[in-house]
């Protein structure tokens, strides 16, 4: 992983240092701490963690968290740092960990908006719940590790990325509508979902049964009631499914809005012509 940084803060390196930061770099790492700095020279952690204290204050290396640092391009003329593969850092910060929300509708085409954030679902504690690294910002929620599933791995600079896939998208932004961006962008998505030859309401059914959360079938078959009507066996799991009260479409929404008692749901965005 590489930030952009301006050139002339960079500071002189010895012989020794040149070498190590090449070697690491040529070892493709996106993180880069004391662990691999002890394996390359065979020294101390002591030793080992003076040397990426003396690397950072010299602009060769940025750190992102206590004791990890990533590479400084050393091409761009940027004076503000920008992490050049955000995907690829989120995997390595916060691992186990998956991308979804409005960051998955990105990659599988459900969305046309660009997002600004990156949002990961991690299993590790996280202390707080946006961290702004090298110009980017990551949202982060907190999951269980066995709420890690419905994901696929892709690819991004030969590193291995987990992510949501098209069903585990809507599920979790049906489980959080501002996870979609917002609660209307969460329509938006499914309809696009919904009219994809990859829709599959066997798996979203299974994926929010496991989710074990009554008010994604309330959401879901509303949504499936205005988008896919045909789909009655669908509608009429969802329904037996919900949960006993009434709950918002949109929970970060106005608390008014029209009860559509079939599935204890309160609409309170406006969806217009659905």
């Amino acid at each position: 992983m590489q930030i952009k940084h301006q050139i002339s803060e960079l500071g002189g390196l010895s012989k020794q240092e040149r070498k190590l930061v090449a070697d690491l770099r040529r070892q493709g790492l996106s993180i880069v701490d004391n662990r691999a700095v002890i394996e390359k020279l065979k020294i101390t952690r002591s030793a080992a963690n003076q040397i990426l204290l003396r690397l950072e204050k010299k602009g060769w290396l940025q750190r992102v968290e206590r004791g990890r640092y990533i590479f400084v391009d050393l091409t761009a003329t940027n004076p503000t740092p920008i992490v050049e593969d955000a995907l690829v850092l989120a995997m390595d910060l916060f691992s186990p960990c998956y991308l979804t929300g409005w960051t998955a509708a990105e990659h599988w085409g459900l969305t046309e908006q660009i997002f600004n954030s990156i949002l990961v679902y991690s299993a590790t504690y996280q202390r707080i719940s946006e961290n702004n690294i090298g110009g980017v910002n990551f949202v982060l929620r907190r999951v269980q590790d066995s709420d890690i599933f419905g994901t696929k791995v892709i690819w991004s600079s030969n590193h291995k990325i987990v992510i949501a896939d098209m069903h585990r998208t809507i599920i979790d932004i049906l489980n959080r509508p501002e996870d979609g961006g917002s609660a209307i962008q969460t329509f938006e998505i499914c309809r696009e979902y919904f009219q994809s030859s990859e829709a599959d309401t066997n798996k979203l059914l299974l994926y929010a049964d496991k989710i074990g959360n009554g008010t994604v079938f309330k959401r879901l078959g509303f949504i499936g009631e205005q988008l896919l009507p045909t789909a009655v066996e669908f509608i009429e799991t969802c329904q037996k499914n919900i949960s006993k009260g009434v709950s918002l479409f949109d929970p970060s929404g106005p608390k008014k809005g029209r009860i559509y008692s079939k599935w204890n749901l309160k609409i309170n965005i406006a969806l217009g012509d659905t």
